[in-house]
């Protein structure tokens, strides 16, 4: 009998040995998925809301190099879910290590998030914090806290995220790009002047001045402010504070950026005409720099606000000194 190339080799049982295969092609050495894992500001923490940890849901978008036998197109998704009081990273397009060599192959990830159809290794994002849903309590500030990877670990010189078919765990240290405002307004109990709680919650908080729009770039993880725009306003986000104390939090995701001409918080009371308008003299007198959270605590009084205190945090602690600002209408 002649033997042909590609033909089968069969086991006197009937069982097959090996898969048929074309002698010009090398043969694959098995496929194996990679397994990632993230962090956000140096914690492998897996639960998120626009700050340091991931929550059920999040999508990270991830991009390849090195990969040469994986022609899928790039920008993995991958979803992060929750079970058993852990969670994991899963997909539904998965990344393989295609290997058709016995060396296997080095392949170098980086990372982003929110994972955004059609978006390319080398592209950008478009970043909108003044959006109506931007940023809403219900999770809107999760759409404009960009995250970047390019690193294995947050030591500051940790090489890129890489893995194998032989070592297919993949880390990701995720950083913000943003940049973040956040306002604890407190009242106090006392003389005429003092603000109930429930009025603070009706006015409506705005930070004026700023920045909203840019690009987020997915070659260097870097936002960069819009040239072109003009500051706006943003309507903070208004959380209730801890249990029991007499605060509420309002906060901004806005885009890093040299130091504003004219930052102010304003509060409004009321509507229409006869609504009243309350603001401080001007605030962020400083660039405001790529993950880092400006943190103002403020009492709220009907002749005066106080900025009691003033810190700048990695999103957490650089104490920058007090400072104190006069409400005026």
């Amino acid at each position: 009998m002649v033997m042909k190339k590609n033909v089968c080799m069969i086991l006197a049982a009937g069982l097959v040995l090996g898969a048929c295969s074309n002698d010009s092609e090398p043969a694959m050495l098995g496929n194996v998925p990679a397994v990632f894992t993230a962090n956000i500001g140096g914690e492998r923490v897996q639960s998120r809301m626009a700050g340091q940890t991931w929550e059920a849901g999040d999508e990270i978008g991830i991009f390849a190099s090195g990969a040469t036998n994986n022609t899928d197109e790039q920008n993995w998704k991958y979803t992060y879910a929750v079970g058993g009081g852990s969670g994991s990273w899963g997909s539904d397009r998965a990344f393989y290590y295609k290997d058709t060599e016995e060396t296997p192959a080095t392949v170098t990830f980086k990372a982003y998030y929110p994972w955004t159809e059609g978006a390319t290794a080398d592209g950008t994002l478009t970043v909108d914090a003044s959006t109506e849903d931007s940023q809403k309590p219900d999770g809107g500030q999760k759409k404009i806290d960009f995250l970047f990877s390019n690193k294995a670990s947050d030591v500051n010189d940790a090489p890129a995220p890489t893995g194998s078919r032989v070592n297919p765990a993949v880390n990701f240290q995720f950083t913000h790009v943003m940049s973040k405002i956040e306002f604890t307004l407190k009242v106090e109990d006392g003389d005429d002047s003092s603000v109930k709680l429930e009025e603070v919650k009706e006015m409506v908080t705005k930070l004026t001045g700023v920045k909203s729009k840019g690009t987020f770039s997915l070659t260097t993880g870097a936002v960069t402010a819009s040239e072109t725009e003009t500051a706006t306003d943003i309507v903070l986000t208004q959380v209730d504070g801890t249990a029991g104390s007499k605060t509420m939090i309002a906060s901004a995701i806005v885009v890093p950026q040299t130091k504003p001409a004219d930052a102010r918080l304003v509060l409004t009371q009321g509507t229409g005409e006869g609504a009243k308008k309350f603001g401080t003299p001007r605030i962020l007198d400083f660039e405001l720099l790529a993950g880092k959270k400006y943190t103002y605590t403020i009492t709220v009084k009907k002749i005066e606000l106080s900025i009691t205190a003033f810190n700048i945090t990695d999103w957490d602690t650089e104490s920058k000194g007090d400072k104190d600002a006069t409400l005026t209408e």
